[in-house]
């Protein structure tokens, strides 16, 4: 009788999970965002989620307040209740006494301080007559509520560009590519900052770490919702700065993307 000399084949080994390849770091302005907008982009990164999240990739959400932090990972579940814990802060620094919040804008304390905009001096009167007597106001009250206005705005700049130099710092240290989103308004950066900006891009060119910009806003309109106020009040110096307001805080999202090879989303509800 012939020798079976036949041989068991060997079990199949199993098959290696796929090692992570791609790190993208999703960075929501909440010191920013409003509350409506805020909620319209965390419904669409619910869906690119479910979506274009490959096995190979991993995902972190960071908050420019510092509120919520969910370091890389892929597990859904957890994504999906980091995202829900999302909510706007509306100011990292507070009004010291409540007077007259938020009446006078950055962008147009600006131009009353640092450009000495006779116009925006004159609007900036009329702004404080909304919650002051006349009688109380002076050149010196102007000046008083414009430096508390750069102040506020100052303090919620710096507080996003130290989270997004912390983030880049902790995606530099990932194998495969690298790229941080970051869903924003945009945000008023004067010249006092622009050094911080500065060594934010080149740290992040360096490090190979793309940033891209999303303006969370969609298609904005700055002039919406003021029409029954009347044509005198859409023609005012206030929807003025208001308009120019919004030009100037996309230009830090432009500056960002350009300058680390990213891409700038905008005037586009399609988040």
């Amino acid at each position: 009788q012939a020798e079976n000399t036949a041989t068991t084949p060997l079990p199949a080994a199993p098959a290696q999970p796929a090692l992570p390849d791609r790190y993208v770091a999703y960075v929501f302005d909440d010191i920013h965002l409003r509350f409506e907008d805020l909620a319209r982009v965390r419904t669409a990164t619910e869906q690119h989620f479910a979506q274009s999240l490959a096995p190979t990739s991993r995902a972190a959400i960071y908050t420019t307040s510092g509120r919520v932090t969910l370091d890389f990972t892929a597990d859904r579940e957890k994504l999906h209740e980091a995202l829900l814990r999302l909510g706007p802060v509306p100011n990292a620094a507070p009004d010291p006494d409540g007077v007259c919040p938020d009446v006078i804008g950055a962008y147009e304390a600006d131009l009353v301080l640092n450009k000495q905009d006779p116009q925006a001096n004159q609007a900036a009167v009329q702004e404080l007559l909304q919650c002051l007597p006349p009688a109380a106001i002076t050149r010196g009250t102007v000046e008083i509520f414009s430096e508390r206005a750069l102040t506020a705005n100052n303090f919620n700049t710096q507080s996003v560009m130290s989270v997004l130099a912390s983030v880049v710092q902790r995606i530099s240290v990932m194998p495969g590519s690298r790229s941080i989103v970051l869903a924003s308004p945009g945000f008023l950066l004067l010249s006092g900052l622009h050094a911080k900006e500065m060594e934010l891009m080149d740290r992040a060119i360096r490090s190979n770490v793309i940033i891209s910009t999303l303006d969370a806003r969609g298609l904005y309109n700055p002039l919406l919702g003021e029409a029954a106020s009347g044509k005198d009040f859409l023609n005012s110096l206030r929807m003025r700065y208001r308009r120019e307001a919004a030009d100037a805080n996309k230009d830090v999202m432009a500056e960002l993307a350009e300058g680390t090879g990213g891409k700038f989303f905008k005037n586009d509800n399609g988040l």
